[in-house]
């Protein structure tokens, strides 16, 4: 059996607890890890300003991979070093269509350096959780007037914030509409009573960016343990070496993991750290006897 190398950890509902904190016994368990050579790649589902804080807790400077695959960011420059943009067409339909369905639209475009991460048509309209959601954002958002009639330069996806029910008979609308010319789907929106809708490009998720970084370094899919939570985690727990479900995951990801974990308020990632990583890196060491 190879040696694991890699561990792509999601983050909302897996590293961080409810409250949006890290646990002190995760983060030591990672930065050991990452001491024995393990690399350690956070992809989440969360834009790169948001993931930040939670890179800066961990003091690990690697690629993460965000926007549930769309974007890989460096955390030293900044740089995006891959990206799967929406096309400006699929965009517009995209836009069109959702607001045919009484959907607000939010169109998040990368540009980081710029202060700017979402595009939206103004700050009074749509639902309560999306409303609550651009409040909280504000400073990072550019009211345009009418998303349809603005030219939204380096578009990531299109969202939006709504309850699960509306999402869900929108998601289905998209599915007949589209068919496979886009990806979306519907995930609980972490630390709210809210759902989100995602509309990607097809062909993107958490897996296609982190087959990107195994290529460059040259690791093979065995070689990964891939912990996560939510549907937008499935593709990369199901292809890893080592697919590992939270003991809060939902039961479509429970259902394709090779092993389950304790929740997230209970220190699961650290137990599979310390399990797989750190209990195999003790017992490749070399033993010598003493005099």
């Amino acid at each position: 059996m190879l040696p694991y190398r890699l561990l792509a950890v999601d983050l909302d509902g897996t590293l961080v607890r409810g409250d949006g904190t890290l646990a002190e016994r995760t983060r030591s368990a990672l930065q050991a890890a990452a001491r024995c050579g393990i690399k350690i790649v956070v992809c989440t589902g969360r834009r790169f300003r948001t993931t930040l804080p939670i890179l800066s807790q961990l003091e690990l400077q690697v690629p993460v991979v965000v926007h549930g695959g769309q974007l890989i960011k460096d955390t030293r420059t900044y740089e995006t070093l891959h990206h799967n943009y929406l096309p400006q067409e699929i965009c517009l339909q995209s836009i069109t269509f959702l607001k045919r369905h009484g959907v607000t639209p939010i169109v998040y475009v990368d540009l980081f350096a710029q202060g700017t991460d979402i595009y939206l048509d103004n700050d009074r309209d749509g639902h309560p959780y999306h409303l609550e959601y651009m409040e909280k954002n504000r400073t990072y958002c550019q009211f345009v007037g009418d998303v349809a009639r603005t030219f939204c330069p380096q578009t990531i996806h299109v969202g939006a914030l709504a309850d699960r029910e509306s999402l869900e008979r929108v998601d289905g609308y998209l599915a007949h509409q589209f068919g496979e010319s886009l990806r979306h789907l519907v995930i609980s929106d972490a630390g709210r009573q809210g759902y989100y809708l995602e509309i990607m490009s097809p062909g993107s998720s958490k897996w296609h960016a982190l087959s990107v970084l195994l290529q460059a370094e040259g690791i093979a899919p065995e070689q990964v343990i891939s912990i996560g939570d939510e549907i937008n985690d499935l593709e990369m727990i199901r292809h890893a070496g080592l697919g590992v479900a939270m003991g809060n995951a939902i039961p479509a990801v429970k259902a394709v993991a090779d092993h389950v974990t304790l929740s997230n308020e209970e220190d699961g990632v650290a137990h599979v750290v310390e399990q797989f990583l750190l209990k195999e890196a003790k017992d490749d060491v070399p033993r010598t006897d003493r005099p």
